[in-house]
């Protein structure tokens, strides 16, 4: 006697096509929620950099203590010399936003770093032992920055 197998489909029930269709909503509702945060984090962000109050500006510190600032409402370019002048840092401000466009310290980190515009941010030369920060005159939301 031979046995032959059949090769047909075996139809899903209904049943097992409901418990389907329940774990795939569930995960659909999860990744919809997940999104939805990021989309209101994302929102409260773009809210929090339009309100800037236009009084911010750039501290210049050099060893430790403040040597210069200047606003971060005025465009323009600075060279930040040393006390031996030696060394140098090109600081330029423009559109509300500013970055060392040149120096000549040899692993120019700070060059490379991005534009800083937002109180609290930071570009640091740790060559020349600069430090840029911006500094705002309004109340800050933060208590700290970390990491």
């Amino acid at each position: 006697m031979v046995l032959q197998e059949c090769e047909q489909e075996i139809p899903v029930s209904y049943m097992e096509r409901q418990t389907l269709f329940q774990k795939l909503k569930g995960d659909l509702l999860i990744v919809g929620i997940i999104l939805l945060l990021a989309a209101i984090f994302f929102l409260i962000n773009v809210i929090r950099d339009r309100q800037s109050s236009g009084e911010e500006s750039v501290l210049v510190i050099r060893d430790g203590s403040v040597t210069a600032s200047y606003p971060l409402s005025e465009d323009i370019t600075v060279t930040l010399w040393n006390e031996e002048r030696t060394h140098y840092n090109l600081l330029m401000i423009r559109d509300g936003s500013a970055e060392i466009s040149d120096a000549n310290c040899p692993d120019k980190i700070c060059v490379r770093s991005k534009a800083i515009a937002r109180d609290g941010e930071s570009i640091i030369c740790l060559p020349h032992r600069l430090v840029l920060s911006v500094h705002s005159e309004r109340e800050s939301d933060m208590d700290a920055v970390t990491g």
